[in-house]
């Protein structure tokens, strides 16, 4: 395990399981949900980074300007050993080369993970490097587990639900909705959101609020959570679920998939914000 720590924040991730955040503390407080069950049978769990293909799959593989790509659920990153990244006391780097030999990835590209706390801010940076001749798609996600506590709201900038059918794959179809507000406790779902510009949520705590804000890329919300559970899920997410595979059947605007083209290079970003009520 590695930590990076500024301030009053703190937070401790898992080097060898693709930096998974396992503790976020602001002033001594756990604000992260880890099931350890889940650790062991190598689900989602704490905050995992999804890439390059977040949610669900259809079939579990995709095909992209005629290539046909394994694909895994929730991406094979969160499960990449990065011990060889860089640490300090405040920010953490790792860059990942990728090749055509990658069944999962099989590009000429890099990415390079920041992961750093200032402020009382803990941020992701994601930028991603088409060294090769060819375009690539992918798309990024967080899946944080929140813990949940008496009174807590949630808020999230919602202006579209996504329609899914049965096995929770999108149609292509959706509905218009209000924005999200209201208590945490009364919230019963599992469903996918179009956001209203880059995607933001606030969750509200006896004490504190914690702020989601992203760059333009993230378009979507996944919400998560049941009365009887004690966490919630509010997922930034820059596509659609099975966003290659609903690209390829004709819905490439609604998809969100990031495309880059020869020698390109893309930078995203997802932020926490700590503030006191």
């Amino acid at each position: 395990m590695v930590s990076i720590k500024k301030d009053d924040l703190k937070v401790i991730f898992d080097e060898k399981d693709g930096l998974s955040v396992l503790s976020l503390t602001y002033k001594g407080k756990e604000y992260v949900f880890l099931d350890e069950e889940k650790r062991r049978e190598g689900r989602t769990y704490g905050i995992p980074i999804l890439f390059p293909t977040p949610n669900r799959v259809e079939n579990n593989s995709f095909t992209f300007n005629g290539k046909k790509v394994l694909a895994e659920r929730h991406g094979f990153l969160r499960h990449m050993d990065l011990s060889d990244c860089l640490v300090s006391d405040d920010r953490i780097t790792a860059e990942i080369n990728f090749n055509m030999s990658n069944e999962y990835f099989p590009y000429d590209a890099k990415l390079t993970l920041t992961l750093s706390v200032e402020n009382n801010n803990l941020s992701w940076i994601f930028k991603v490097e088409n060294k090769g001749d060819e375009q690539i798609a992918y798309a990024i996600a967080l899946h944080p587990y929140f813990k949940k506590e008496d009174g807590m709201m949630a808020s999230i900038n919602t202006s579209k639900r996504v329609c899914l059918d049965s096995d929770c794959y999108p149609t292509g179809e959706t509905q218009d909705c209000d924005n999200i507000e209201g208590y945490v406790s009364d919230i019963d779902t599992d469903s996918l959101f179009l956001t209203d510009g880059p995607m933001m949520a606030t969750l509200e705590y006896k004490e504190t609020k914690l702020i989601i804000n992203t760059s333009d890329e993230f378009k979507f919300a996944v919400l998560y959570t049941s009365p009887s559970w004690p966490f919630i899920c509010v997922e930034p997410q820059s596509s659609l679920t099975n966003a290659h595979n609903m690209y390829q059947k004709g819905y490439e605007k609604l998809s969100s998939l990031i495309i880059l083209n020869k020698k390109e290079t893309k930078e995203s970003r997802i932020s926490f914000c700590f503030e006191e009520k």
